[in-house]
């Protein structure tokens, strides 16, 4: 589509120049094209538009119509053929379409076309008030204008952002970067400064003073390296936090820890490489050892001490041991003969002479003697 204007001197604006004060009200979308036919016919009062079938020239014409009105303007269509003149009714929008009084040919189709405009007409005009369109195009003016302010706000936003990919940046005072340099310098140190947070928001002014900067880096020379451990941390899981109770139990143990001599039986560790789960086993097996011991029988304290030490009264208790594991494997074979030869309470005197011997053979000689030296003839 091709337009040619003629200059009749009313164009306030230079040639290139885009009218933006303008009042361009279309009821149809336009492209840029159809836009400047219609600049053009404000602008000089006459416009030629040529071009082949179905690139848009009736299209343009009803959005014609549509401005033209707006500006309380009468619009006359004429076309050498009635065809023509129907293909652009057709364009016009609805609300418009009614208002549209057709002059065809002398046919039964114009005769209604121009009964159905004249009856829109009047039914429209029943149906409102001068007062009632008054306020509405107040309305649809005041939203519009919202609208073009908003308009040319994204057009100045889209437009600034474009050109911030040309403007050169002012970095430290002095030094000039284009946008292009910039990005290559920051990918190139990314590693090094990587630790800054961001996106860094701008802000005209420091939120700090400079006392408070001042005091900002009085605080950090003061940090140990435990302050800094500490705040490198990471905070720990509210479930894992135990609750007051437990946490109170867990100080009072720590307490209990400090007021004791930790290096109570420090002797007894060969080595410092034991696990959590070692010193759990450990314990386990003394406690189920000190299960079968009888604390309240002198002897087996004794027992107990004399296996301790290296002395030769551990030899002594060496030998009753000894005896002891015969006697238990020669009392099951000798049972029955027992059983016969005695009666019970004949067993039950002997067992009580025997044991009478072996406590006077240990308790004699600092129980240094042999067991089977205080009483010989046990062996038979």
């Amino acid at each position: 589509m091709r337009v040619v204007g003629i200059d009749t001197g009313r164009s306030v604006k230079q040639q290139g120049e885009e009218s933006e004060d303008s009042e361009i009200l279309l009821t149809k979308i336009a492209n840029p094209e159809q836009e400047r036919v219609i600049r053009e016919l404000d602008e000089t009062g006459a416009v030629l538009v040529q071009g082949p079938p179905g690139t848009g020239k009736s299209h343009t014409i009803a959005n014609l119509i549509g401005h033209l009105l707006a500006q309380n303007k009468s619009i006359l269509v004429a076309s050498h053929a009635s065809k023509a003149l129907q293909v652009v009714r057709e364009q016009v929008v609805s609300p418009l379409r009614s208002l549209c009084v057709s002059l065809l040919d002398s046919d039964e189709e114009s005769s209604k076309q121009l009964e159905e405009s004249v009856t829109g007409i009047v039914d429209y005009l029943s149906r409102t008030s001068s007062r009632k369109i008054s306020a509405e195009i107040e309305k649809l003016d005041n939203k519009r204008g919202k609208l073009k302010s908003r308009f040319k706000e994204l057009k100045e936003d889209i437009f600034n952002a474009l050109a911030d990919e040309y403007r050169e940046l002012v970095v430290s005072g002095d030094v000039k970067l284009t946008p292009a340099q910039a990005a290559q310098q920051i990918r190139r140190d990314e590693e090094q400064y990587s630790w800054l947070p961001g996106p860094v928001k701008h802000q005209p002014e420091l939120p700090l003073s400079e006392e408070d900067l001042n005091s900002l880096y009085e605080i950090n020379a003061r940090l140990s390296a435990d302050d800094i451990e500490i705040l490198e941390s990471t905070l720990p899981d509210l479930e894992q936090i135990p609750d007051p109770d437990r946490f109170r139990e867990v100080l009072d143990s720590l307490t209990s820890l400090d007021q004791e001599n930790l290096k109570k039986g420090q002797g007894l560790w060969q080595h410092e490489d034991q696990s959590a789960e070692q010193v759990k086993q450990l314990s386990d097996q003394v406690t189920q050892a000190m299960a079968i011991v009888d604390v309240e029988t002198q002897w087996i304290l004794e027992c107990i001490d004399v296996g301790r030490r290296d002395s030769e009264e551990k030899k002594s208790w060496q030998v009753l041991i000894k005896l002891v594991e015969k006697l238990c494997a020669v009392i099951p074979e000798r049972e029955e003969l027992v059983s016969v030869g005695w009666t019970q309470g004949q067993v039950r005197k002997n067992q009580r002479r025997d044991y009478s011997h072996l406590q006077r053979g240990l308790c004699s000689s600092g129980k240094r003697q042999n067991a089977q030296e205080a009483d010989p003839d046990f062996q038979a």
